[in-house]
């Protein structure tokens, strides 16, 4: 299989190498994995592991809740896929929802997927907007699947792939949220003791 995709690739090596990193950080966590099993038993771990994503979900859920009502949107444009000068429209439209401490990442009214090599599956335009999100977070809060739970991407159904550089559409919508003084107000308030997120429980 790792043959059949490096075929069909320009730069075989550097694939290669991506891969070869991200199979042998996947045994790296295997093998820490196991030795905390070894050690605490596990149901323990099964136990924290279920605590953990909770806890990093209560971070999301308190920073959103401190964000004003409302939808925001954004877009922007490549010139072109390269094989003809119509522009790529990336589009994006954030509904916040603070009293259900939820936002929607909307990427309706994006350009379908185009013949070159700039579109990016689903799980591309979904790790795009975890990482904005993140980045609203403490360093050390957890980078857990739960950061997610209160955020809903919705792209285009069809077809199956968006557009790159979509982050350059969210990086406009911030722009425009904190010219609103909305993301200033939001930040202001994190820092206030009163509104310190719930703390991890002691392991």
């Amino acid at each position: 299989m790792l043959q059949l995709i490096l075929h069909n690739v320009r730069t075989p090596g550097e694939r290669e190498g991506d891969l070869m990193s991200q199979i042998g950080s996947c045994r790296v966590g295997e093998a820490r994995l196991q030795e905390l099993i070894e050690k605490y038993g596990a149901p323990l771990i099964r136990r924290l592991s279920i605590e953990l994503l909770d806890y990093s979900e209560r971070l999301m859920r308190a920073e959103l809740a401190r964000v004003p009502s409302g939808t925001v949107t954004a877009e922007d444009f490549l010139d072109s896929d390269g094989f003809h000068d119509e522009p790529i429209r990336i589009r994006a439209a954030v509904t916040f929802d603070p009293s259900a401490r939820t936002v929607v990442i909307d990427f309706a009214g994006s350009s379908p997927q185009v013949e070159s090599s700039i579109n990016a599956v689903y799980a591309i335009t979904y790790s795009a907007v975890y990482y904005v999100f993140r980045c609203l977070l403490p360093e050390d809060a957890p980078a857990t699947a739960g950061l997610m739970r209160p955020i809903t991407v919705i792209a285009p159904s069809v077809p199956s792939s968006m557009p790159c550089y979509l982050l350059r559409s969210l990086a406009a919508m911030w722009k425009l949220r904190s010219a609103s003084s909305m993301f200033s107000s939001a930040h202001s308030r994190k820092h206030s003791p009163a509104a310190s997120p719930p703390q991890a429980p002691a392991l």
